[in-house]
């Protein structure tokens, strides 16, 4: 049996920019060795609640389909989807701000490593100044991932300045195939 992959990702396909167009190569070129459900949000209610990526590969739309603007539940609609999937070997969350928490929360429940991609482009104090209320959240969804990827140097010192140990991050930029 193949292991499973949950991928939480806010935004895919057909909403891709750098950061889904990575998490999009990365379910297309592991597929042929694990199986993948990637969560993201349903941003138009005319796109299908579900649909097939390949043939270890499904697209899991969440939300009510009413706009970017559901971004903000996201996190816990993506988590509840989460519940009713098979048992992952991995979690993997692309976007800290929307994926971080349900990946921190299955990595958690179901006791398997993680990886989280970090794409926070702008400085770190204005996310920590919009988030100071969930400060020790914030922090333990950069901390509590075994690996970290991001996309530049830049971004690496964001999760040195939230506590990420060094030897656990990885700069891959975006216009690298995975």
């Amino acid at each position: 049996m193949r292991p499973h992959v949950v991928l939480f990702s806010p935004f895919f396909r057909p909403l891709e920019f750098g950061a889904e167009l990575f998490a999009r190569k990365i379910v297309e070129y592991l597929e042929g060795l694990v199986t993948f459900s990637v969560i993201t949000l349903r941003v138009e209610r005319s796109w299908p609640a579900e649909e097939a990526l390949g043939p270890h590969a499904r697209l899991y739309r969440v939300g009510p389909g009413r706009g970017v603007g559901g971004r903000y539940a996201y996190p816990w609609w993506a988590l509840r989807k989460a519940r009713w999937l098979p048992p992952p070997a991995l979690v993997h969350g692309v976007l800290e701000t929307f994926a971080g928490y349900p990946t921190w929360q299955l990595k958690r429940r179901a006791g398997v490593p993680s990886i989280l991609t970090l794409q926070l482009g702008r400085d770190l104090s204005d996310l920590l100044r919009r988030t100071w209320w969930a400060y020790p959240v914030v922090r333990r969804v950069y901390t509590n991932a075994d690996r970290v990827t991001v996309p530049s140097a830049f971004i690496a010192g964001h999760a040195s300045a939230m506590g990420v140990d060094s030897v656990r991050v990885r700069v891959v930029p975006n216009s690298v195939d995975p």
